[in-house]
């Protein structure tokens, strides 16, 4: 699969980025080399995946109407990110994302994250209806449909036609810049979607050498001191992997 950037441009893009996960997602990327995706429809945000025109304002003109066409339904499902901090560890981010104790921060360079999906890679799924696919089913995705870049903050009480540059699953509203999101989104093919109703999605890397990553792995400034040698203990084999405790433990001992 052929991989795209967004229409701006990610060179100026920090050549960090970061994400917050639980143990096991954290883990399942390290260990087994499989990166969750999540689709649009799972997102809280009920603007995700939709269009421009299918964003519109109720009478009050101050808040978005939950305009849930079949269509704009359909894309959120078939629509999958995998959604990323720009930058490096910081306290807003854990404070966003991370009050979990148990969550950690996962940490890599950005150009040689992009590079992993230059790999053979493939697809393992949860189905809502597991009478319609089974795990090792073949999800099918458009050719050149995995794109990937910083997402465009925008106002969406001002709508209109110079905006239309701007592609589904790749802005949201200016309300939510503090997020600074770095996004790889990919897209089901639309003509074999109708077979299947995912609740997630997991890109298996099959022959990636991760240990060409410079990966650290951080602990919540929030977990407990003994927390940071059970993750140490755990990824020791993993000589590639830098495990650290957070900069701002500090703050919260």
């Amino acid at each position: 699969m052929n991989i795209k950037p967004f229409y701006n441009s990610v060179k100026r893009t920090k050549k960090t980025i970061t994400r917050i996960m639980d143990y096991q997602n954290v883990v399942d990327f390290v260990v087994n080399k499989r990166l969750h995706f999540s689709p649009l429809s799972s997102f809280e945000d009920f603007t995700e995946g939709k269009r421009f025109e299918e964003i519109t304002l109720s009478e009050e003109q101050e808040e978005f109407d939950k305009n849930n066409s079949a269509s704009a339904l359909f894309r959120r499902k078939v629509m999958y990110a995998s959604c990323w901090y720009i930058g490096g560890e910081s306290l807003h981010m854990w404070d966003l994302y991370g009050r979990n104790e148990r969550y950690l921060a996962i940490q890599v360079d950005l150009q040689q994250f992009v590079n992993l999906f230059s790999t053979k890679f493939e697809f393992e799924s949860e189905s809502y209806n597991t009478s319609r696919i089974t795990k090792d089913s073949t999800i099918q995705f458009k050719p050149g449909s995995l794109h990937y870049g910083k997402v465009e903050y925008v106002n969406l009480l001002k709508i209109n036609e110079q905006q239309g540059k701007l592609y589904i699953g790749r802005f949201k509203d200016k309300a939510f810049q503090h997020e600074k999101e770095f996004r790889l989104l990919m897209r089901q093919n639309y003509k074999d979607s109708y077979l299947f109703d995912l609740r997630d999605l997991k890109c298996v890397f099959t022959d990636s050498d991760f240990t060409n990553l410079k990966l650290k792995i951080i602990v919540s400034p929030f977990a407990p001191s003994f927390y940071y040698e059970i993750i140490r203990s755990k990824l020791e084999n993993e000589k590639w992997v830098q495990v650290q405790e957070s900069k701002f433990k500090p703050l919260f001992s």
